[in-house]
């Protein structure tokens, strides 16, 4: 895996030092896949800063194929089409979120490295998203799309039970899946989200626009809390500025710098705040 820097995205320059050090040894590289909202943090890796590095690698005769797992944040790029689906520069972005009521506050929730990463999107091989997470459809609902139709074949399952062995016929319907059959309904369904709601500022976008929205209250409201437990003072920390619409922090009693005791006292505050400790309601 590629470490990342302190925003929790692919640090581009150990990416370039693992990449050309595989070169070195003749090891061939599959491909290397950026992340547009990482599960724990919602993290949007730098796309275009991974598309640049490529074209600086090429010309040294270094390639590879670019897979962008968009699978929870792939949604957000609604917020970034216009009526028309064209991307917004990020010079006009606020005016068209005002014009169209994305967020109820005209503020600066979207960086603009995170709008040069969606941008990017575009120039990746494939991109995988997941219409029940950030698409809110209520069947479990998986999506990939492809440059080259040959990339389907890798994903090609030829269930027997479905498929007649040696039919020609140019696209079979369920074959590029990686599990067999599937129920019609998780197809109409998305169809239809997207037919209620469009991919741009007009439905999805303001779709995320709460969301982020809600996310950035939240991590205005943390920054410089603190209570009370007993005779100890807890504060409360942001790990991160959101780049979509997860909030991670932890808790810190005031003056413990070891971390040892600060990795325990959240993973407690987790543990009491879950089933690990028996009936959630029982203890109020």
């Amino acid at each position: 895996p590629v470490p990342v820097d302190h925003n929790y995205r692919m640090d581009i320059n150990e990416l370039e030092k693992i990449v050309r050090g595989l070169a070195a040894e003749k090891t061939p590289i599959l491909g290397v896949v950026g992340v547009v909202g990482s599960t724990e943090e919602g993290a949007i890796d730098g796309i275009d800063k991974i598309v640049a590095l490529r074209r600086v690698l090429e010309k040294d005769g270094i390639y590879f194929y670019l897979h962008v797992d968009a699978a929870y944040g792939g949604y957000g790029r609604a917020i970034f089409l216009d009526e028309d689906n064209n991307f917004i520069p990020f010079e006009d972005l606020k005016d068209v979120h005002y014009k169209y009521n994305v967020f109820t506050e005209n503020k600066d929730y979207i960086l603009e490295e995170v709008h040069s990463a969606y941008k990017a999107i575009e120039e990746a091989e494939s991109v995988t998203i997941d219409p029940h997470k950030m698409g809110y459809v209520p069947y479990s609902a998986g999506g990939i799309v492809i440059k080259d139709i040959r990339m389907r074949d890798v994903i090609s399952y030829f269930a027997t039970y479905v498929f007649e062995k040696g039919a020609d016929i140019p696209a079979l319907l369920g074959a590029y899946i990686l599990e067999g059959s599937k129920a019609g309904a998780t197809a109409a369904s998305v169809w239809a989200a997207h037919h209620v709601l469009p991919l741009n500022v007009t439905g999805y976008g303001k779709l995320m626009g709460a969301s982020i929205e809600g996310a950035h209250r939240f991590y205005n409201f943390l920054n410089d809390l603190s209570f009370k437990v007993g005779d100890k003072e807890i504060e409360v920390h942001p790990l991160t500025y959101p780049d979509f619409n997860m909030v991670d922090y932890v808790f810190k009693e005031k003056g413990n710098d070891d971390l040892v005791a600060m990795n325990k006292l959240n993973h407690d505050v987790y543990d009491y705040s879950s089933y690990v400790k028996g009936s959630i309601y029982g203890n109020e």
